[in-house]
Formats: structure tokens, sequence, C-alpha cells
């Protein structure tokens, strides 16, 4: 590689993930952006799986709230490979603030709530069968937001 060449491979990859991750910590909603748009398909994959759905999982609502305003896509089309979205980590976790925040989202979207990851599992499923009360309770929302 030429002297003052940008790097390749690994080492780009790592130092674009790093200035995402500063992006997202330091709430930069438009540093953010631009690093999506520079990285594509795979800065987005990260951005979903790394910070988005992690966050849905610790229960960080201001942090799931920022990047889906930064990040600029849809709640119910931002998944993990696994095809588990935010919402299906938040209700594994009984995060209810977070995930009934989503599932408003994702009904504003026009998406489906009930969404099935690659087991079949959907949000409200994996909520029920893990005993979430709490979560789970709000059914009847994730019901009334599917249907519209």
């Amino acid at each position: 590689m030429a002297e003052g060449a940008p790097p390749r491979g690994r080492a780009a990859q790592k130092a674009a993930e790093a200035a995402l991750a500063a992006a997202v910590a330091s709430r930069e909603a438009a540093a953010v952006a631009g690093h999506l748009a520079a990285g594509g398909a795979a800065a987005a994959a990260l951005a979903v799986e790394k910070y988005l759905c992690a966050a849905a999982g610790r229960g960080d609502a201001e942090t799931v709230e920022f990047l889906v305003a930064a990040c600029n896509v849809p709640c119910s089309l931002a998944r993990r490979a696994d095809r588990r979205t935010a919402l299906h980590i938040a209700a594994a976790q009984d995060h209810e603030a977070v995930a009934l925040w989503l599932v408003t989202r994702v009904a504003e979207e026009g998406g489906d709530v009930n969404a099935e990851d690659a087991n079949g599992a959907t949000p409200l499923s994996i909520a029920a069968a893990q005993g979430y009360a709490k979560t789970r309770g709000r059914h009847h929302l994730w019901r009334t937001s599917s249907s519209t």
C-alpha cells in the first residue's frame, strides 16, 4: 500500500467501528448518520446489532430512541442475523418501557409488532414464555398496534 493511502481491510473496518462507537457514545446524530452512509449495509448491521439491540437489552430507552432517529431505519426492518428486532430483545429482558416505545414506533411505521425471528418466536411469545408479567401484561397494546 502506498504511503498516505487510506487503510483497507480489517484495520479500516476497526477504525470505522471505533468512529461509529464514539459517535453513538457522544450522541452525535449527524456523525452516526454519516458513518452509516459511508459504511453502507455493514455499518447499518453493526449499528443495529451492536448498539440498537444492545441498548434494548439493557433497557436503555434514551439510546434506543436516539439510534432509531439517527439511523433512520424502520424499527421493524432493523434485525440482527437471527432476525430478532430490538423489540424481541427488549421483550426478552422484560424492559417494559423500551418494549412499549418500540411497539408504538413499529405500529406508527406500519410494521408488524408480531414479526417472527429465525425460530418463529414473536416478541410477545418470548415475553410470555419467560413469564415476564410487566411486558406481557400490556399485550392488548401489541394486538391493537399490529392490527392497524
